[in-house]
């Protein structure tokens, strides 16, 4: 599934309020995600790290963003620029 259409399913869902659905997505689609190159894994990175608001979906973007790292998709480093997208970096 492209981007952009993932983004628009978690958008409707969410609208919906059909959560647990969102979550059972985002934690399925993570091994798919970490398939595709460093431009695409960024997208969905910042959709994550967008949606984490509660420790479930925090620790569900340090998963992707760990997969990431370890595969040399992204840089370790970039972590930051993701917790500053994230409504629970507050607690961070």
């Amino acid at each position: 599934m492209k981007f952009e259409e993932f983004n628009q399913l978690i958008d409707k869902l969410s609208e919906q309020e059909e959560y647990e659905k969102v979550d059972e997505i985002l934690d399925d689609q993570i091994d798919e995600i970490i398939k595709l190159d460093s431009k695409e894994i960024e997208k969905y990175l910042i959709l994550y790290a967008s949606l984490a608001g509660d420790t479930e979906s925090l620790a569900r973007f340090y998963k992707l963003f760990n997969k990431a790292v370890s595969l040399g998709k992204i840089k370790q480093t970039d972590l930051k620029k993701y917790e500053e997208l994230s409504p629970a970096n507050r607690w961070l």
